[in-house]
């Protein structure tokens, strides 16, 4: 169901460039056009939503009560012309199909590559909670809320927020930061280039790697999580707090009865041992960057 067509005017700062001695101007998008409509999904016998954009934002959350599944896609297209606009919003073709339970969305058309045109689609998902799902962008931010089930989320060029996760979880950016709030007893979260923080608030068992090639990574944990940690910053340093401070000296009393962590390496760019009952196993790796622990 189509929601109507907009046309936007932009007033863009134009890039110039001198080439041979003469002025020529950038050959970049000043007109938008946005369209949106509504996909709505056949809940019986959906397994998997698999949803893929070049270009463009995508979020996902649950459904309402008595409601469908669904996804509101939002196209974008801009041109150096009303006109452009309009014929590169055109030929920006949705697909939507079902393989066997597995609901693939994505989209494609003549103006992916053309010059002077600049398309997006964005999906606004709304499933049942603990339906699995692979969210991928190549160019924007990918979110998630309040889901139950197994989510795999990729985006080349964006940023990640997930929020009140309960499930199996598999996130990376390779430019981006990544912002985690969950409950998953299997995780990973990955960053080429970008700061990751995750409130992790697994009630037993933590399994997983959590990696940043060029940022820092702040990790907060709940009272109840367990895990055999190894945190690893090669060229930074492992800053730890709360439950993760060194114990007490011999002079000042001695570890305490109890305590939460165990460590059985503590060095400047390292740290290693048991948090609690030690069930599970989480790597934390910063190749160019510190890690926090509280």
């Amino acid at each position: 169901m189509k929601r109507g067509v907009k046309s936007i005017a932009i007033l863009a700062v134009l890039t110039a460039f001198w080439t041979s001695g003469c002025l020529e101007v950038a050959d970049v998008p000043v007109f938008w056009q946005v369209e949106e409509e509504d996909l709505v999904l056949e809940e019986q016998g959906l397994k998997s939503v698999k949803a893929d954009t070049l270009r463009g934002e995508i979020t996902i959350s649950p459904m309402e009560e008595a409601t469908c599944p669904k996804v509101r896609v939002v196209k974008k297209a801009g041109a150096t012309s009303v006109e452009q606009a309009a014929i590169c919003l055109d030929a920006i073709k949705i697909i939507s199909k079902n393989d066997n339970g597995v609901q693939k969305i994505a989209w494609g058309g003549s103006p992916i590559n053309r010059p002077g045109w600049k398309p997006s689609v964005s999906f606004q998902i709304q499933l049942p909670p603990g339906l699995a799902l692979t969210a991928t962008t190549k160019e924007g931010d990918v979110a998630l809320s309040d889901m139950t089930s197994s989510c795999t989320l990729r985006t080349d060029n964006g940023s990640i927020k997930i929020r009140s996760h309960t499930s199996q979880l598999d996130a990376e950016t390779k430019n981006g930061n990544i912002s985690a709030e969950c409950a998953s007893a299997k995780i990973r979260l990955a960053s080429a280039n970008g700061i990751i923080w995750a409130n992790l608030s697994t009630p037993r068992s933590i399994n997983g790697k959590i990696t940043a090639e060029n940022g820092d990574i702040f990790l907060r944990f709940d009272e109840q999580a367990s895990a055999q940690l190894i945190c690893i910053a090669e060229n930074g340093t492992v800053d730890a707090a709360g439950p993760f401070s060194p114990a007490p000296s011999a002079e000042e009393g001695g570890p305490k009865a109890g305590q939460a962590f165990e460590a059985t390496v503590r060095e400047a760019g390292r740290l290693e041992g048991k948090l609690r009952a030690g069930k599970g196993k989480l790597e934390v790796k910063a190749t160019n960057g510190s890690i926090t622990l509280k």
